[in-house]
């Protein structure tokens, strides 16, 4: 290709229509992967159902598929932002390119250790506890400490650890054009913290079918809308990667859900509305864009309260999730 063809090619994915074209090709895919992966966990579910009994704890058995859509519909958006962060995020008034790229890295690191962190802990626990070279006594199988509440605070302090060293965090806090603070060395402590919070705040809407993918939508839509046509390129797509993963988890997760969103689902949930939130932070967004979303929480926490009301008065009905 000659030189100014290349040159045209370039000016054009950088140019504002060319950058919503690829914006809206990332959002497409995610919506697409997360529908095929919500899909092929529903149908894996429905095998399995023949073969479990009728007691079987369906929600736990299937807390990591149910989070498929949004996992694998995240991931993909983020692979493929990191891949064109060339083209979708060039011009950013805060990111270079090669920085959105390693935070889209970072990001996806965090998710795999959200979904997957837990079960390699067991796995690697059952591996010190019971003997390799013959099968375990009873005894033994009896005696095996899985790991805990504690492992799992764990988890979730490692992944937001992962993503504050990719690069996600607020260095400075705008709450208006007159009150700016300006972090300092509590920057990586602070947002750390953030993240962990928020995370075990949407926690909270575990057994609300839908609450969770609600409002990381909600949070998707008003970033987005605040970030359109401001050089905030990264923010504006990793929003719309958001809004993308949480519709198509919608069709899976929402009440009647096929699929359950528990457990490291909903951990999943909660960290990426940490990260909309800490990367919302930092910028001159305006303290209502952070304010709006945890409204909401705040309501849908009112509902869940109601929720475990209503599996402590009928837990034969969660037992069949």
């Amino acid at each position: 290709m000659n030189p100014p063809v290349v040159a045209a090619t370039v000016a054009a994915a950088e140019s504002p229509s060319g950058r919503l074209i690829w914006v809206i090709l990332i959002g497409f895919a995610v919506l697409i992967a997360g529908l095929l992966a919500g899909y092929r966990a529903w149908r894996r579910k429905e095998t399995a159902l023949k073969n479990l009994p009728p007691d079987a704890p369906l929600a736990r058995l299937f807390a990591i598929p149910a989070a498929s859509p949004i996992a694998v519909g995240t991931t993909v958006g983020l692979l493929l932002l990191a891949i064109l962060s060339s083209r979708v995020v060039a011009g950013d008034r805060y990111y270079t390119p090669s920085a959105a790229a390693w935070m889209a890295i970072g990001i996806i690191c965090g998710i795999l250790v959200l979904l997957f962190g837990k079960t390699f802990g067991t796995m690697a626990s059952l591996l010190v506890q019971l003997p390799t070279d013959r099968p375990p006594t009873a005894k033994e199988a009896a005696s095996v400490k899985v790991p805990g509440r504690g492992f799992g605070i764990f988890i979730e302090l490692l992944a937001a650890l992962i993503a504050v060293w990719a690069g996600v965090r607020f260095n400075v806090l705008s709450l208006g054009s007159e009150h700016t603070y300006v972090l300092g060395g509590w920057t990586i402590p602070l947002t750390v913290l953030w993240i962990f919070a928020a995370t075990n705040i949407v926690k909270l809407l575990d057994g609300l079918q839908g609450a969770a993918n609600v409002l990381l939508l909600l949070a998707g839509i008003s970033i987005h809308y605040f970030t359109f046509g401001v050089p905030e390129y990264f923010l504006n797509a990793l929003s719309v990667i958001i809004i993308a993963a949480a519709i198509a988890s919608l069709r899976f997760n929402f009440y009647p859900a096929r699929l359950a969103l528990t457990g490291p689902g909903i951990a999943l949930a909660g960290f990426l509305f940490a990260i909309l939130t800490v990367l919302a932070r930092q910028k001159t967004v305006t303290a209502l864009l952070l304010i709006f979303p945890m409204i909401v929480v705040i309501i849908l926490v009112g509902g869940a309260m109601l929720g475990m009301l209503e599996r402590q008065m009928a837990p034969e009905n969660d037992e069949k999730k």
